[in-house]
């Protein structure tokens, strides 16, 4: 057989495509678990009894440690009859359990191929079994260095219905339509350290797919290291639960709501594991309907002012499907490779009625232009995720390996008919315009990347390297109707391209002296980028090299007081579209520019946390961004025309306080308030100064339980009129509540879900510049009525095994995902 060194050297990875080496990369990985598991292994067999009849217990779980770990896990077969496969030499630690009976721990020592296990004879515990409950004793809310964790799985969140309702009882979490923020910044989400790359609806499908009986835990990490991508974002990382025991799990869910207008959802949730293999499917299907009213006034600032005044009425639908297929493969009880792949689809269509009236010098309104539009628009995403995991000898000594490759294609058509009425005359001022608008959009990201993690006696260190590449290729035709024909406009089509490339490398060492443990940190990042209007032939580009380090200090003066510091330098790059140069039609009176001379944003963060008894968190935060930008309006062609610029600097305090316990044995809560204050420095764009702005977010989330297996969850929250570059926005807030009960023997659940139960949710804010203001309401249909079904199924076996919480897994170092 050949060797893995030989058979790398077959392949030429040079002068080829990304995609043909990633594709004989990932033959490589695959070939070089294949080779791992060729050693000749060694096989342990056993029976489990009863001591006094003698008789076979089935369903018995067995452990296989080593060196404290558990390498291995089955459960007896319906004889009491137990197997281990592909072990190594060497000696190790037999634990067996059975609900009832005393826990069986004995070593053993494996020399040769085949080793028979003397009966292993379980002595009954003299215990009532109807008092046997497995009860978790970990906190909700747990501060740990640089993060905090939200533990999901034993706790009473593990039945709240979805991950996004989970997160809505995180402190400081914002998970409101289709956007997810933590401590008021945007978060990039990690499902098991994986990067989702989906946002806005395709990641409330996602979040709400994934029901809450599937999350372990959730870590929140307002300031993320260096490890982590330095986008400027919060992270949000969930962890999912992995099969604990041997064969078949499932969670079942259905759901009917209304608003004014109808919905439903559909789910099932499959998990099978067996000695070297485990998997997991995941497919949702959910069905939405939802009306927006709009209502606009903006005024021009010129000599003769204009005045519009807005009013829509728009009625959209919305179908999302999303799947999911994971494989894991036990190459070694040491080696693990696995597969990933999601895919979701998202079709929305959307009708809107409306007209725009409009004045002179803020006379009379003299004109009404009346619109109604149709659109189209899918979302079609594939991600692939291939993954090689390897543990050491000794004991956090870790490498993985991560290929990712992505595709997300955005389709859209809209048409606009609009009808020009002067009010003075009652005839119409000009012909009819139909308008459609067309684009097809195409984004690919691929990626390698690679962790290796070393434990010293002093500490331990992780470094890592990453690759990635995004190529973006869009196709925007506009087109009007003349003499009933579609006739494309060549000056507002155009073609467009764009090809980023990051290459980054980290480094993180970590340790504790004393009652301090600590985290230093330092990432490199090399960008380039192209954007090119081919209609035009205009290129913006993009080099530059830049450094990203970060801190982490904790302080643990006793058990119940801990202080914590954090620093991280972030880029906030634009996104791919905003070097196009290109005009993009919104209506008749609203454009989108492009702006190729746009720079990244460079993000300091501070944070100051305390925490005391893992109840009552403090945090105060001071940030300060380099080269932000905001929104502003241009005059061209007679039309005002949106284009984001750079301003000088943007400074953020935030002081915030959560209290986060069980007040009794049935009243649960986490509440909080946060106040923080905007400072704008706008004076380097044209006709704007400096703007400050003070606000707070206040929210409680409740959970009450009682008899009957009946719960109650009651959240609300709100948020202060606030200022953020040029816009103002006014207060809003919302109160949703969920009845819960459980039925058969609790494999069942069925849940009554109001959300803004007194339909308060109402987007507000007005807008200024040297060259027009305004005023926008927007309100969302946002209370709806859901009733929803659970149901879990499969092997229900009471779960007996020590569970070790992700805190406990990152102080041993044991597994650390990244």
């Amino acid at each position: 057989m050949k060797s893995i060194y030989e058979f790398w050297t077959q392949i030429k990875i040079k002068n080829m495509g990304f995609a043909k080496a990633l594709i004989k990369l990932s033959f490589f990985i695959f070939y070089a678990v294949y080779s791992f598991g060729q050693s000749k292994s060694q096989v342990i067999n056993g029976i489990v009894l009863d001591s006094i009849s003698k008789l076979p217990l089935p369903s018995a779980s067995i452990e296989l440690k080593r060196e404290g770990i558990a390498i291995q896990n089955l459960l007896s077969n319906k004889d009491g009859k137990f197997e281990f496969k592909n072990t190594e030499i060497g000696t190790y630690e037999l634990v067996v359990k059975y609900v009832g009976y005393k826990v069986f721990k004995n070593n053993i020592l494996i020399n040769n191929e085949t080793l028979l296990v003397p009966p292993i004879y379980l002595v009954f515990d003299n215990i009532n079994l109807n008092a046997v409950t497995i009860k978790a004793s970990k906190p909700i809310i747990q501060q740990e260095l640089d993060k905090v964790i939200l533990n999901v799985d034993g706790t009473s969140l593990s039945n709240s219905g979805s991950t996004i309702d989970i997160l809505k009882f995180a402190p400081f979490v914002q998970a409101e339509n289709s956007s997810v923020l933590l401590k008021g910044k945007p978060v990039m989400i990690l499902i098991d350290g994986k990067l989702v790359n989906a946002k806005n609806e395709s990641l409330e499908g996602l979040l709400n797919s994934m029901p809450s009986q599937s999350i372990e835990m959730i870590e929140l990490i307002s300031n993320p290291g260096a490890k982590y991508e330095a986008s400027g974002k919060a992270v949000i990382n969930i962890k999912t639960l992995k099969a604990k025991n041997f064969g078949s799990t499932g969670n079942l869910t259905l759901g009917v709501g209304t608003g004014i207008l109808p919905r439903y959802n559909g789910g099932i949730l499959l998990n099978y594991k067996k000695e070297k293999f485990s998997f997991i499917g995941n497919y949702t299907n959910q069905f939405t309907q939802q009306y927006i009213k709009s209502y606009n006034e903006r005024t021009t600032k010129s000599e003769q002012q204009r005045y519009f005044e807005d009013n829509d009425y728009e009625e959209r639908t919305r179908r999302l499907q999303f799947a999911k297929i994971g494989i894991d493969y036990y190459a070694t009880p040491k080696t693990t490779i696995g597969l990933l792949i999601q895919a979701d689809k998202n079709e929305r269509l959307k009708n809107v009625n409306g007209e725009t009236q409009i004045g002179l010098n803020n006379a009379k309104i003299d004109s009404i232009i009346k619109m109604k539009f149709n659109g189209g628009l899918i979302f079609s995403n594939l991600n692939n995720n291939l993954y090689l995991k390897h543990s050491f000898e000794e004991k956090g000594r870790e490498l993985s390996i991560d290929l990712d490759y992505g595709l997300y294609d955005t389709n859209w058509n809209d048409e606009f008919n609009n009808t020009f009425l002067n009010l003075l005359t009652n005839n119409n001022y000009r012909n009819d315009l139909a308008i459609n608008t067309l684009s097809d959009q195409l984004i690919k990201i691929q990626s390698f990347k690679a962790n290796y993690t070393h434990p010293f006696k002093t500490g331990l260190l992780e470094g890592g390297v990453q690759f990635r590449r995004t190529i973006l290729d869009m196709n925007f035709q506009f087109q009007s109707n003349v003499d009933k024909q579609w006739t494309n406009d060549p000056k507002k089509s155009f073609d467009y391209n764009y090809t980023e490339t990051v290459n980054a490398a980290f480094l993180e060492y970590e340790n504790k002296w004393k009652k301090i443990e600590y985290k230093f940190g330092l990432r490199g990042e090399s960008t380039d980028a192209k954007g090119i209007n081919l209609n035009n032939k205009i290129e913006a580009k993009q080099n530059y090299i830049q450094l990203f380090p970060s801190s982490s200090i904790q302080f643990s003066p006793s058990d119940t007081n801990q202080f914590t510091f954090t620093y991280s330098r972030k880029i906030v790059r634009p996104e791919y579209t905003e070097f196009n140069n290109q005009i993009i039609f919104a209506n008749l009176y609203k454009y989108y520019l492009g702006n190729p001379y746009l720079k990244p944003a460079l993000t300091n963060t501070l944070e100051l946390n305390y925490s005391y008894k893992q109840t009552l968190l403090f945090t105060a935060t001071y940030l300060t961004t380099k080269n932000e930008y905001t929104s502003v309006p241009l005059i061209m062609d007679n039309s005002i025309v949106l284009q984001n610029q750079n301003f000088m600097r943007y400074d953020w305090i935030i002081f915030d306080i959560s209290y986060n316990k069980n007040i009794t044995n049935n009243w649960q809560t986490s509440s909080g308030v946060e106040y923080y204050q905007t400072r704008n420095h706008l004076e380097s764009i044209p006709g704007l100064d400096f703007q400050i702005g003070n606000s707070f977010y206040v929210f409680s989330n409740n959970n009450f339980k009682f008899k009957n297996n009946w719960k109650l969850d009651l959240s609300t929250y709100y948020i202060s009129p606030q200022v953020v570059g040029i816009v103002r926005w006014k207060p809003f807030y919302r109160t949703n509540v969920s009845l819960q009960k459980s039925i058969f023997s609790k494999r069942g659940e069925v849940r009554l879900n109001v959300t803004d139960i007194f339909n308060t949710m109402d987007y507000r804010y007005s807008f200024f510049s040297n060259l027009q203001s305004g005023i926008i309401n927007r309100k969302a249909e946002s209370r709806f009525f859901q009733l929803s079904f659970n149901y879990k199924f499969g092997n229900s076996n009471i779960k007996v095994k020590e569970k070790k919480t992700g805190i406990d897994k990152e102080k041993n170092r044991i597994n650390n995902s990244n």
